[in-house]
């Protein structure tokens, strides 16, 4: 329904946090130096998605579309598509080389949040040709709603921090 990625993500970060707390080391730092592995390991998890046609794009006429014919796959068969995952992967593997360049101006904590704020966008833009998107209204998936609460809240978080260190 959208929030599969997202809620195992909430998961993680819960987990994480306790463990830190748990181990006297800071979330932050923590946090940031993991990120760049969860982005590229957001990539390549894509690549496994489009092996398996979890998913699938809608159907398109461009030249790189892919076609499906395994029957133990979830997706429509015979039907040229969109490769969402394979939009996906590239987007995160571009979303990873831009947290390694940002790595040398973030200050402890921004790191994370700029990863959350990708994987929103992400999600955010790739549901508009996904075949498999749950659709709220004739407007909105439940990945845009998720993908904007993400992005939305990791946002916030930037900017409340930055004004604390100002004040």
């Amino acid at each position: 329904g959208g929030f599969a990625e997202e809620g195992g993500l909430l998961a993680a970060l819960a987990a994480t946090v306790w463990w830190c707390r748990r181990r006297g080391v800071a979330f932050w730092v923590f946090a940031d130096a993991v990120t760049p592995g969860v982005a590229l390991g957001q990539a390549l998890a894509r690549v496994g998605a489009l092996l398996g046609g979890a998913g699938y794009g809608t159907p398109t006429t461009l030249l790189w579309a892919i076609t499906f014919f395994d029957p133990n796959a979830s997706v429509p068969l015979g039907i040229p598509l969109h490769p969402t995952q394979a939009y996906e992967s590239l987007a995160g593997l571009l979303l990873t080389g831009l947290l390694l360049l940002a790595e040398r101006w973030t200050r402890p904590g921004q790191l994370f949040l700029l990863l959350l704020m990708g994987l929103g966008l992400q999600r955010s833009g790739f549901d508009l040709v996904r075949g498999d998107a749950i659709w709220i209204t004739d407007w909105v998936t439940s990945g845009q709603v998720a993908g904007a609460i993400v992005f939305v809240g990791a946002t916030t978080c930037i900017l409340r921090r930055r004004h604390r260190e100002a004040a």
